[in-house]
């Protein structure tokens, strides 16, 4: 099926924040979030302001379950609605992000990251 907009820029954006939280990789994944960041630190509810912030919390933010789960999702099994690519049942979601008011290009973010558990 067709994946909001541009797939290819999708599949490009899902396997480098895959590989960014399979090495643990915090500013790659920081330059990858939407700002201000509703999440959870530590598992509570908390609205992370920048990267530098995202960074400092990124092991009370990103558990090693919920980097088991987006390193384990396969591409072809991703979730797609109109809230963007869900990984897992939710722990992360990623969508299109647009750059300018016609929406002729956007950036893809990750928008969530959250325990479902």
């Amino acid at each position: 099926g067709q994946m909001l907009g541009d797939a290819a820029r999708f599949e490009t954006a899902i396997l480098a924040f895959q590989q960014a939280v399979a090495q643990k990789d915090a500013a790659t994944v920081a330059a990858m979030i939407d700002f201000p960041f509703k999440t959870n630190v530590g598992g509570k509810p908390a609205t992370v302001r920048d990267a530098p912030e995202f960074i400092a919390q990124y092991g009370r933010i990103v558990t090693p379950e919920m980097a088991d789960v987006i390193v384990r999702q396969r591409y072809s099994e991703l979730f797609v609605n109109y809230k963007g690519v869900m990984f897992g049942s939710g722990e992360a979601w990623l969508n299109g992000i647009c750059v300018d008011k016609a929406c002729n290009s956007f950036n893809v973010r990750v928008v969530a990251l959250q325990p479902t558990r």
